[in-house]
């Protein structure tokens, strides 16, 4: 799940209590949320790299 802790038009809380619920029914789950960005996506080319680069581990770690 990603979501920036900085987005002035959907609540941060969503994807937080989204998270939380996964956890509960399935290990299978991570949370990229930095401070920088918003609703449009990540401020930098650098805070985007970073956000490619969990979800890739992502999907490194769980699909193989």
């Amino acid at each position: 799940i990603t979501t920036s802790l900085s987005d002035d038009r959907v609540h941060p809380a969503h994807a937080l209590k989204f998270y939380a619920k996964l956890r509960k029914t399935s290990a299978q789950s991570w949370l990229y949320a930095p401070d920088g960005g918003g609703h449009t996506g990540n401020g930098t080319q650098r805070e985007s790299a970073d956000e490619l680069t969990c979800v890739l581990l992502f999907l490194k770690e769980f699909l193989g």
